[in-house]
């Protein structure tokens, strides 16, 4: 399996804040300008210094790299001192996968969502980039909107299975179908991870993935269209790190 230096730096982070938290730092804007791209750029920073000491990582995805540039990472990364992971995606054929995969890692990113319905072969030209980083990778088994049920749910046990059989440091699975975490728990090995998107604006209450099976969950709406940034990341932080003491403490 792949990513164990990941697993073992976003377990650290959890511990120190005591949160199971990963911030979906999804904010955007039209970006005409120079200007424009700064003040998003700000915006954003901004963010994820105010909610850091509540999280365990940070998710970025294209929507933020396409306005500001992959040189944002860097600098959440030295501000927040959190991982980061790169929300590609990526669902390409395996030569195109590799070039997304080398030029994320050398951006800093610490870990890729790829989409496992692109099949094994592809998957694993992911993987190799991977290792050769000494990053992660986590597989996207099913996903949170309503569009997933007809066209990804019915294969969830084959896409976990290549998970498992490829290596890779994880999955998503969506906080929205809470009995998806639990069939994709059982069929992981313990040290694999579940991250768990859907809280908040999609509609579930933080800590009910951690509840049915999963490591950590990801947030965005919530947090960063907050009033109060550090006090929201702060509330959802208590909510699933008490779902996660309660688990590990039940026999």
């Amino acid at each position: 399996m792949i990513g164990k230096n990941f697993i073992d730096i976003i377990e650290q982070k959890a511990h120190q804040n005591k949160s199971r938290t990963i911030l979906a730092l999804d904010v955007t804007q039209d970006v005409k300008t120079h200007e424009d791209k700064r003040i998003l750029w700000n915006r954003a920073l901004n963010i994820a210094i105010l909610a850091s000491k509540y999280l365990a990582a940070i998710k970025v995805g294209y929507p933020l790299i396409l306005a500001t540039g992959l040189d944002i990472v860097g600098e959440l990364k030295q501000r927040t001192k959190l991982p980061i992971i790169g929300d590609f995606k990526i669902a390409d054929i395996g030569n195109t996968n590799k070039w997304i995969a080398r030029h994320a890692y050398n951006a800093g990113i610490d870990a890729l969502i790829v989409h496992a319905i692109i099949g094994e072969d592809a998957v694993k030209d992911v993987i190799k980039v991977a290792e050769e980083y000494n990053r992660a990778v986590f597989l996207l088994v099913s996903m949170s909107h309503p569009g997933a049920i007809k066209f990804i749910k019915p294969h969830i046990k084959e896409l976990t299975e290549l998970a498992v059989n490829v290596g890779a440091t994880g999955v998503i699975a969506p906080a929205t179908r809470p009995e998806e975490i639990k069939l994709v728990r059982e069929m992981l090995s313990d040290e694999m991870l579940i991250l768990s998107p859907g809280i908040g604006a999609q509609g579930a209450k933080a800590g009910i993935a951690i509840r049915n099976g999963a490591d950590f969950e990801i947030v965005g709406r919530r947090i960063y269209s907050s009033d109060d940034i550090e006090l929201s990341a702060k509330i959802i932080a208590q909510e699933n790190w008490r779902a996660y003491s309660e688990r590990r403490a039940s026999p």
